[in-house]
């Protein structure tokens, strides 16, 4: 149970009775119905004795009031609803008792009664459409009338908004007056925020989105702020869950629903209850989602730590048997020294040599060394070059840093089809858009778009993938990686995503790239070096020039076995 469901429950306690004890001494329900009913049958209410003290006189105010449907709902027949013999009945002036227990929806304390919306007050909506208009605000000065509007109500405010109407269109709105000790309705926006507006609160009117209620008796106000919650609440769930209330219901409906009311002295403790127990609610609510937060975080959080003690060789222990990882590099860079840069069909070299791609069998061969503490690079026959400033992290002595050209073939980037997205087909072969590289080594292929064959094997040529290509998203979402299969394939990719093609598979396991470059510290070393511009992006370069912790071969597998082994724990 959330927060939010919890105080639902509560509520629900509140309105049947359950949240405090019921003291016998308390003076009837029935007793305060009979005063509120011969209140309103005599029209001495708070309505008409706020009248009084309007800056306009009484006889023209009342005078406007009697002539307004508002008032009107003064001189409708009250009701009263009682019990006897198990069954409620309820009685409108002198007409014959009705049934009615089928609309009774659960049991309340003897000293409780049953009534209608409708017998508590007078409601009212805003005005329609084309009587109240923004052509009519006039600016705020002493004879201004102040229009209200829902946030006053949303926001507990009443000195909120800037709209005003003259004293002459105020007289024309009688219907709409609102006064302090009137309950505004936000009916638009935040729909059942209510707000009693206080004493010094001016005289004005009410806008479109706002519904006026008048109690007749005050001492019930906020008690009937606290069953409308109730009644939204109970509107939320016959709509369903995570079903947004759109209205308030129609006005005869609305004054037709029924409230349970507690004596005055109960609603009292009541509302002192339920404020105190709310305030819990809150710090549980907070708390629980703090819980949810921390659950939903706790995984990945876990995950990426157990990556990076993993990248820095503390997740298996080392093998003094296995083949230095610099043997390693050195038997790479030899194979990339013999071999040429493989192409795809239809691809020709010289249309590559053309394309934005960085050809790293070409490139000279770097070495990344240790000497008396200080890290080194030496690229081909050059000075080399202190680097102790890029190394992100100490690793093993069997281990090597290297940088991602000196695995790769080829690193270069997806090319966007001429027409953009009038070029994608029906069907054909698949093109990969940066949100279908879904993380680690996963294609999300549910949004796959697709583009011809021509246009694959021709404009598209450079960026044609293969299996084992590793790729990495270059712009929105920096940095997420996939690996194209063998299955996958055709494929190709737009100008969002980057491919490596790894230069030996057998040389390097792929999947512990993978977890490289996924790994906290070289996402880090990635992201510091993006490109800012109006939309940051990684380059080719960086991607490049990144740098690699590469262990030996067999530890490279023997980290992917636990890693796998821990992740499915996760």
């Amino acid at each position: 149970m959330d927060g939010k469901q919890l105080k639902n429950s509560i509520l629900q306690w509140a309105i049947q009775g359950k949240l405090v004890p019921q003291n016998p001494k308390d003076e009837p329900a029935q007793k305060l119905l009979e005063r509120i009913a011969a209140s309103r049958n005599g029209d001495v209410s708070p309505w008409s004795e706020a009248i009084g003290s309007s800056k306009n006189s009484k006889k023209s105010l009342s005078t406007s009031l009697r002539g307004a449907k508002a008032t009107k709902q003064s001189k409708a027949l009250s009701s009263r609803i009682y019990r006897e013999n198990g069954v409620w009945y309820e009685q409108v002036g002198t007409a014959a008792p009705k049934d009615i227990s089928d609309e009774i929806p659960f049991e309340i304390p003897e000293n409780w009664a049953w009534c209608r919306l409708g017998d508590l007050g007078l409601y009212r909506k805003g005005p329609f459409g084309s009587s109240l208009t923004k052509s009519m605000f006039v600016p705020k000065s002493d004879k201004a009338v102040k229009v209200y509007e829902q946030k006053n109500a949303i926001k507990k405010d009443y000195t909120l908004g800037d709209y005003y109407i003259s004293p002459e269109k105020f007289n024309t709105m009688q219907s709409f007056i609102v006064r302090p000790n009137d309950i505004i309705v936000s009916c638009a926006g935040t729909i059942g925020e209510t707000y009693m507006l206080p004493q010094d609160a001016s005289v004005g009117i009410i806008n479109q989105a706002l519904m006026r209620v008048c109690l007749y008796d005050l001492e019930i106000a906020d008690y009937w702020q606290l069953f409308f919650e109730y009644i939204l609440l109970k509107k939320a769930e016959m709509k369903g869950a995570g079903s947004a209330i759109k209205n308030i219901p129609p006005f005869e409906v609305f004054k037709s629903l029924l409230i349970a009311l507690p004596p005055i002295q109960e609603q009292k403790r009541l509302l002192e209850k339920y404020r105190k127990v709310l305030k819990h609610v809150e710090e549980f609510d907070e708390a629980q989602e703090q819980l949810d937060k921390l659950n939903k975080e706790l995984p990945e959080a876990l995950k990426k730590s157990i990556l990076q003690e993993a990248i820095q060789g503390k997740l298996v222990p080392q093998n003094p048997k296995d083949e230095p990882a610099q043997k390693l590099l050195e038997r790479i860079a030899a194979s990339r020294n013999e071999s040429s840069l493989s192409l795809p069909k239809g691809m020709s070299s010289t249309s590559l040599r053309g394309a934005k791609a960085t050809k790293q069998s070409k490139n000279p061969p770097s070495r990344i060394y240790r000497e008396n503490g200080v890290w080194y690079e030496q690229i081909g026959t050059a000075t080399p070059k202190d680097i102790s400033d890029e190394i992100p992290f100490e690793i093993p002595e069997t281990w090597a840093w290297c940088r991602i050209k000196d695995l790769s073939t080829l690193v270069t980037k997806g090319t966007t089809p001429r027409g953009g997205n009038v070029a994608y087909t029906e069907c054909g072969i698949g093109f990969l858009r940066a949100e279908n590289v879904a993380g680690f080594d996963c294609l999300n292929k549910r949004s796959l778009k697709y583009v011809d064959e021509e246009t694959h094997y021709n404009f598209l040529q450079r960026s044609i993938l293969q299996a084992n290509d590793i790729l990495i998203t270059i712009a929105g979402t920096l940095g997420r990686t996939a690996l194209v299969r063998q299955e996958d394939l055709p494929l190709n990719a737009n100008q969002a995503i980057a491919l490596i093609r790894p230069i030996r598979n057998d040389e390097i396991n792929l999947t512990y790239l993978i977890y490289a470059l996924n790994c906290p510290e070289i996402q880090k070393c990635l992201l510091v070096q993006k490109k800012i511009t109006a939309i940051p992006n990684l380059t080719l370069e960086i991607i490049s020039d990144c740098l690699i912790p590469l262990p030996p071969l067999a530890e490279q597998k023997r980290i992917v076995a636990k890693l796998e082994q821990l992740f499915k724990v996760l």
